[in-house]
């Protein structure tokens, strides 16, 4: 996260949530930018970074510090709603 923009994923390190499984994570960015683009009329700006797992890289959504308020709610109802959350692990080879 740098001053002015930030992922998700860096939203939910900064509000010391757990990280959840991938599926729940993708589902989470994606409730995120619909907002995003609700209220923007626009998809948000992209920036290549690496991946969670570590393996690998590819563009993550990047939003404004304006919009980190949003977010935060955004994330923070909807992991204190998942039942049974489990860090992001790995998938098997």
């Amino acid at each position: 996260m740098n001053e002015s923009q930030a992922t998700v994923r860096d939203r939910i390190t900064h509000l010391n949530l757990e990280y959840p499984n991938k599926k729940q994570a993708w589902a989470l960015g994606s409730n995120v930018r619909s907002e995003y683009v609700r209220l923007t009329g626009k998809h948000p700006e992209k920036k290549l970074s690496e991946k969670t797992s570590g393996k690998g890289s590819h563009c993550f959504a990047v939003y404004p510090k304006s919009f980190w308020p949003k977010m935060d709610k955004i994330i923070t109802n909807s992991l204190n709603s998942l039942q049974g959350l489990l860090p992001f692990k790995k998938e098997p080879k």
